[in-house]
């Protein structure tokens, strides 16, 4: 008897590289698949360096972007990130804990 398989996402949630609207760089690297189709990972952008977080509950958008939440594993900040469709811009917003930077994202490099 076969054993009903869960749908594994192996595309990360975002590129890579990103810059800001004053060209400063964010760098988001993706690790570990978590139940349900979360991630961790780590970013770092302007004052913080390689911080652990976690993306989960992913929902798709009538215009195809996805919307996470977004997460430091220590608890220190939890906010909304949509990505859209291509990848090509990230918006970080509806801040429910902490103070990570609501900001837009734009990739510009490969």
């Amino acid at each position: 008897m076969s054993t009903p398989q869960t749908a594994v996402t192996t595309s990360d949630p975002t590129k890579r590289v990103y810059v800001d609207e004053n060209d400063i760089r964010m760098i988001l690297e993706w690790g570990k698949h978590m139940p349900n189709g979360g991630r961790l990972g780590d970013v770092t952008y302007g004052s913080l360096r390689d911080k652990l977080i976690q993306v989960f509950a992913a929902i798709e958008n009538p215009d195809r972007s996805k919307t996470w939440q977004f997460q430091a594993q220590d608890g220190s900040f939890l906010c909304s990130m949509n990505v859209s469709l291509e990848q090509d811009v990230v918006t970080f917003f509806d801040s429910k804990k902490g103070n990570f930077p609501q900001v837009k994202v734009y990739a510009r490099f490969p």
